[in-house]
């Protein structure tokens, strides 16, 4: 098979692996039966799930192969399950997604025309950035390919290493990259660069929508006017390689790219979605969910959340509403929990010696 033919089909099994277990947590966390709304949120879950399933295989050194075939199986097992045990739910979702699209034509059409060419302008014309960078990332994922490992091995030199590295123990995105590869065949250069690239594209455009639609308030057109404002005033800074546009032009292959353009706007989102709904407390579980899915791919998340929460504190205390310091207390000490967990490895307390078993 194909790489290309193979990218894409591993694409759009990681979407529709998001979107049921977007699905399959959508009452819990309240989340809208809507398909787009539920591959975003399933990202995160996913992510955290694979997060505890696999950091003790990988603490324990166990072959990538033998924590990919037993994933796989988790996988294919769990996703029947939701999709028996939910297929009305999921039926229902389309079904309504579908009238949106009918009863909002313009907004679909120009949305996805401007996902197209983005995602083909970056595919074909982005992702450069300075040398020394692409390798690390592509190289760690190809060294646990090739040593059938799970970040053991120095992304640049190859070298076998004596301790994880701390920057990024806790960021299994790395280790599922590891594991597709290492079980389906795909190239970590496609997996890294194109996949993973493709997705975080679609997802980030998913989130800007949603936003754009909370400044339209109900109206199509200023929706629109919103989502490409938006859109031109961020390519424009593009050549800044520090802000979300210069992540997504230039290092798209970064977790941190990921980070700036998903999971920061989604907090962003959450936090104003709040002042409208202080009484909802699934806007406090909701960023707990973002932080824990985002801290799997980058401790960046960690920095930068504490000053987004910090932005609802003003409102909190002048509103003088129970609830509303409750929520933005509750965050922050979210925030807190994950800034010590990030100290407690950056600084070396927690040991990160890798134990390898004789022979």
């Amino acid at each position: 098979m194909s790489q290309v033919l193979l990218a894409i089909l591993i694409a759009v099994a990681y979407l529709f692996t998001y979107y049921l277990f977007g699905v399959a947590f959508s009452r819990p966390f309240k989340i809208e039966n809507k398909p787009l709304i539920q591959i975003l949120y399933g990202m995160f879950i996913y992510g955290i799930l694979f997060f505890v399933y696999a950091l003790p295989f990988k603490c324990k050194v166990v072959s990538a192969s033998t924590t990919g075939l037993i994933w796989f199986i988790l996988m294919a097992i769990t996703c029947l399950a939701i999709i028996i045990i939910f297929r009305k739910q999921m039926l229902q979702g389309f079904k309504d997604w579908f009238r949106d699209i009918k009863n909002n034509k313009l907004s679909s059409i120009l949305v996805s025309a401007y996902t197209i060419i983005f995602m083909w302008f970056i595919q074909c014309y982005g992702r450069i950035y300075e040398g020394f960078i692409q390798p690390k990332f592509v190289g760690m994922i190809s060294a646990g390919v090739f040593h059938n490992e799970l970040m053991t091995y120095n992304g640049s030199t190859g070298e076998a290493l004596e301790k994880f590295d701390p920057e990024r123990f806790l960021s299994t995105i790395y280790d599922h990259s590891i594991v597709v590869c290492k079980m389906t065949g795909l190239n970590p250069v496609v997996e890294t660069r194109t996949v993973l690239v493709g997705v975080l594209i679609l997802t980030h455009v998913i989130v800007v929508w949603e936003i754009a639609k909370c400044f339209g308030k109900g109206d199509q057109k200023k929706s629109l006017i919103a989502f490409f404002v938006f859109f031109a005033a961020r390519n424009i800074m593009s050549t800044s390689t520090i802000l979300p546009g210069g992540f997504t032009m230039f290092r798209t292959f970064e977790t941190k790219g990921f980070i700036a353009n998903v999971p920061i706007p989604m907090l962003l989102l959450l936090i104003w979605k709040m002042y409208d709904n202080p009484d909802d407390m699934s806007y406090i579980w909701k960023p707990f969910l973002i932080m824990w899915g985002g801290m799997t791919y980058s401790f960046s998340l960690m920095i930068s959340a504490p000053f987004l929460f910090a932005a609802y504190v003003p409102y909190a205390v002048f509103s003088k509403k129970f609830k509303n310091i409750r929520n933005v207390a509750f965050m922050l000490f979210l925030a807190f929990v994950f800034m010590l967990v990030y100290y407690l490895i950056m600084s070396g307390r927690i040991d990160l010696t890798i134990v390898r078993g004789e022979g």
